[in-house]
C-alpha cells in the first residue's frame, strides 16, 4: 500500500453529495509532544469550499474551482503545490480497484474518476470510497465529529456499528471494529509499519477522543490506534432498496407517493430524504414545496415530523436487525437535525419495537452525529490511515 513519507501531510478531502459539493484541505504536521513518545499529529484544517452541484456539468468542473480564487474566498488549492492525497468520498457506488476507481453519483448526472483526480491534481495518492463509508471512518472517533447520546443503550464490545445519513440520499454502512466477528480466510487488517502506527497513535492522541470504547475506561492511544488500524468499513446502496411501509394508511401514502413520482416502486431514497418529507406533508394536508420549506413548516404540522421520524426509525431498525449491528447506531446528515428526529418519540418507539419481545434494540445505543462536515474530516481520517506515516 503507497504511503506518504513527508513530515507535513496535506490531504485534499470531498464529500460528494447531490445537494453539495463540499471539500477541505487539511495538514498534519508532528509536533513535539509534551510527554515521551511518538511526536502528536494534530490535523488542521487549512480552508474548505461548498459549492451547489447542480450549477456545475460535471464533478470535474467543479474540482476546478479549487484553483480559483471566488466568492468563497482565496483559491482552496495551489498548482505548484499539490496536496500530499486526496481522498474523495461521492454518493453513489464506488467499482473499481483501490486508487483507480470510479463513481457515477446516484442523484447527479456526474461520474468522479481517479483517473482524473490524478490528472487534474497532480498527485498519485488518490482514493474514492463511498461517502457513508467516510462517515463510517469517522465515527471511529466520535468526539472529533461531535457524537452525542440520543437513545440510551449499552454497545456490545467488538461488534459492528451502524452509520446511517438522510439528506437528499439515504445511505448506510457497516464499520466493523477490531474483535466483530468476521467470516473465516478475511483479513480485515491494514498493512501499517511500525513509524506509521506511532503517527496514527499520534493522531487519535492530538484529536482529543483515543476513540473511546463503548464502556469501561477508554483505552489507550496505542490500543486507539490499532483499532483504527484494523477497523474496516462496509458500504452499501441501501438507498435504493424498496422501503417497508406497515398499514392501510401508510400504504395510502405510498401510493400517494408513488403517483407524484411516477412508479411503483418507492425506495428509502423516496421517502427517508428532503424529497420524502415533501411527500409526507402534501399527504397530510400540507402545501405542496421544497424539502427545506417543508422542514420549516413542521411545527405547523406536527403530524408530519411524526411520519418523517416512524419511517427513519424503521430503516434503522431493520438495518441493525439485518447486521447485527449491536456496537450502536450513528445518525449523520442534515435531515435529522432538521427535523429533529431524534428528539420525536416516534423515533425510539419504531427503532425498539421487536416482533419477538426479546428487548433485543433496547441494548442498542443511538448517537446523532452533530458535526455537519463528518464525512469531510472521515475522508481525511482514511487518508491518514490509509497513506500517512
Amino acid at each position: 500500500m503507497p504511503r506518504i513519507c513527508a513530515d507535513v501531510v496535506r490531504i485534499l478531502s470531498g464529500d460528494i453529495g447531490a445537494t453539495h459539493s463540499r471539500f477541505a484541505l487539511y495538514e498534519a504536521v508532528p509536533v513535539p509532544s509534551d510527554a515521551a513518545g511518538p511526536a502528536a499529529v494534530p490535523l488542521k484544517l487549512l480552508g474548505d469550499r461548498v459549492y451547489k452541484g447542480s450549477g456545475y456539468p460535471s464533478f470535474n468542473a467543479v474540482l476546478q474551482k479549487l484553483f480559483t480564487n471566488d466568492e468563497n474566498g482565496p483559491a482552496l488549492l495551489d498548482p505548484a503545490r499539490p496536496p500530499d492525497a486526496a481522498v474523495i468520498a461521492p454518493a453513489g457506488p464506488v467499482e473499481g480497484l483501490p486508487g483507480d476507481e470510479c463513481c457515477r453519483l446516484a442523484n447527479l448526472p456526474w461520474h468522479v474518476r481517479a483517473s482524473d483526480l490524478r490528472e487534474l491534481l497532480g498527485t498519485d495518492r488518490v482514493r474514492l470510497i463511498n461517502d457513508l463509508e467516510a462517515h463510517a471512518w469517522a465515527c471511529l472517533m466520535p468526539e472529533a465529529i461531535a457524537a452525542r447520546p440520543a437513545l440510551p443503550g449499552t454497545a456490545r464490545p467488538g461488534s459492528p456499528v451502524a452509520v446511517v445519513a438522510a439528506g437528499t440520499g439515504f445511505g448506510k454502512a457497516l464499520l466493523i471494529r477490531p474483535g466483530a466477528c468476521m467470516p473465516s480466510g478475511i483479513d480485515i487488517s491494514v498493512d501499517c509499519a511500525a513509524g506509521r502506527r506511532e503517527g496514527l497513535a499520534s493522531l487519535v492522541q492530538a484529536a482529543g477522543c483515543a476513540a473511546r470504547a463503548p464502556a469501561g475506561d477508554p483505552p489507550s492511544v496505542a490500543q486507539a490506534a490499532e483499532r483504527c488500524e484494523r477497523a474496516r468499513v462496509l458500504p452499501s446502496e441501501g438507498g435504493h432498496a424498496e422501503f417497508p411501509f406497515v398499514g392501510a394508511r401508510e400504504f395510502e401514502f405510498a401510493a400517494f407517493a408513488a403517483a407524484r413520482l411516477g412508479t411503483d416502486r418507492l425506495i428509502c431514497d423516496h421517502i427517508v430524504t428532503g424529497s420524502g418529507l415533501t411527500h409526507i406533508l402534501a399527504f397530510l394536508g400540507g402545501p405542496d414545496v421544497g424539502p427545506v420549506e417543508a422542514a420549516a413548516l413542521c411545527p405547523r404540522y406536527p403530524e408530519v415530523p411524526e411520519w418523517y421520524a416512524r419511517f427513519y426509525g424503521r430503516l434503522c431498525r431493520n438495518y441493525v436487525l439485518d447486521t447485527m449491528a449491536m456496537g450502536g447506531v450513528y445518525i449523520a446528515g442534515g435531515m435529522a437535525m432538521r427535523v429533529n428526529v431524534l428528539e420525536s418519540p416516534a423515533f425510539a418507539a419504531e427503532f425498539h419495537a421487536d416482533s419477538f419481545s426479546s428487548g433485543l434494540l433496547r441494548e442498542v445505543p443511538v448517537f446523532l452525529v452533530g458535526n455537519p462536515n463528518a464525512g469531510l474530516f472521515g475522508a481525511a481520517f482514511f487518508g491518514i490511515v490509509h497513506f500517512g506515516g
